[in-house]
């Protein structure tokens, strides 16, 4: 690891020490302890390696109408413009349940949905307990704020469902032009 000098460099300037190959080696410790005791080895890589999230499809490869969609596929990729299925885990569900949801995607003439309804919204600057998420599904509120920073009007979007909520500011100008990508329902598992 010592021919990693750049990194070296920059993280004893930063930390007063090697903080990266520390890391490194308590990482093959923890993974030699289990080996050892006949345990798993637990990362504490968050996504860990091998999650879905951190591929892709295969070279031209495309989602096919009916098919189901994870919020990572539809935050990497470009939606259908017809109902499709997205398929949420307990974190990103808006009831806390995973499961299928029917999204409904909106078109540029409709209505801007109102407020409690749930939908899916795509946007680089969506968060949720702090850190960017991009995208998220929850019951839309909307309220008009003044920005602190620049005194200008704005507003602040929340998708209320899973906790710590999806969180969103924008401009007013920005506002006028957002659109979510659909209004979702859950799909009955019955049918």
């Amino acid at each position: 690891m010592e021919s990693f000098w750049i990194v070296r460099g920059q993280d004893i300037k930063a930390h007063g020490d090697y903080r990266t190959k520390a890391a490194i080696l308590a990482a093959f410790d923890r993974m030699a302890a289990a080996m050892a005791g006949g345990g798993a080895f637990q990362t504490v890589l968050a996504p860990p390696p091998g999650d879905p999230s951190l591929t892709h499809l295969a070279r031209g490869q495309d989602k096919t109408v009916g098919s189901q969609w994870k919020l990572w596929e539809i935050a990497k990729g470009s939606p259908p413009s017809s109902p499709f299925l997205v398929e949420m885990s307990d974190a990103e569900a808006p009831d806390k349940i995973s499961g299928l949801w029917r999204c409904t995607p909106l078109r540029e003439d409709d209505p801007w949905p109102t407020d409690g309804e749930l939908v899916l919204m795509q946007h680089p600057a969506l968060t949720r307990g702090g850190a960017l998420v991009g995208i998220g599904a929850g019951a839309l509120h909307c309220m008009d704020i003044m920005d602190a920073t620049t005194g200008e009007p704005a507003v602040y979007i929340r998708l209320k469902g899973p906790m710590p909520p999806f969180e969103l500011r924008v401009s007013k100008a920005n506002f006028e032009t957002l659109r979510p990508i659909g209004t979702v329902e859950k799909i009955n598992p019955e049918g």
